[in-house]
C-alpha cells in the first residue's frame, strides 16, 4: 500500500506540473501575440503621424 501510494504521489505531480507548464506556454504565447500587436498598431499609429507631420512641414 505504501509503496502504491509512493508511486501514484509523483505521477499526480507530475501531471499536475506537466498541466501548469502547458498552461503557462499558452498564457505566454497569448501575451507575446497581444504584446506584438499593440507594438505594430502603436508603431503604425507613429508612421501615421510621422507622415502627417511630413506633409505639414
Amino acid at each position: 500500500m505504501n509503496s502504491l501510494s509512493l508511486y501514484w504521489y509523483p505521477t499526480e505531480f507530475l501531471k499536475c506540473i506537466g498541466m501548469s507548464h502547458l498552461f503557462l506556454l499558452l498564457f505566454m504565447r497569448v501575451i507575446v501575440l497581444r504584446s506584438n500587436y499593440v507594438c505594430q498598431s502603436i508603431i503604425n499609429k507613429l508612421k501615421v503621424k510621422m507622415q502627417t507631420l511630413g506633409l505639414l512641414t
